[in-house]
């Protein structure tokens, strides 16, 4: 997200409340989860953050390959996260949105598509830290 002139107070406090609720995401996704599950903690995040209802505005993400996501998994009770799967995540807020692919390993999930000459905002969620991208002024 890139803004010209200086962010306005209210439009930092909706990235800091969007870059959580991914970093949630990603905390949270883990081999075997089910998506039923990850959108609970989805939906929760939102609450947490001041936007109960936003999360109603756009889809969600899920697990990419053929196709840019698949939502519909997140609605499935049976469906669950697999090690070694690309997601793409897309947690919007009003005026704010993040998305950036992600690799599920083993262990956990890491963001593949970050720049790194990007501004980055540090995100502590439960046990770790995700540098998430930031707004870029210009």
């Amino acid at each position: 997200m890139v803004h010209f002139g200086p962010v306005p107070a209210d439009l930092r406090d909706r990235h800091e409340a969007v870059s959580h609720i991914h970093g949630v995401i990603l905390a949270n996704l883990k081999p075997g989860v089910r998506f039923a599950d990850l959108f609970d903690e989805i939906k929760a995040a939102y609450a947490e953050t001041g936007y109960a209802d936003a999360w109603r505005g756009h889809f969600q993400g899920g697990p990419a390959g053929y196709e840019a996501c698949a939502p519909y998994l997140l609605l499935d009770p049976s469906a669950g996260a697999q090690a070694n799967q690309v997601y793409d995540w897309f947690p919007t807020v009003p005026g704010t949105k993040s998305e950036e692919l992600s690799l599920l390993s083993e262990e956990s999930a890491e963001l593949l598509s970050l720049a790194p000459d990007w501004p980055t905002l540090s995100v502590g969620v439960v046990d770790r830290m995700f540098e998430m991208p930031d707004i870029l002024e210009r």
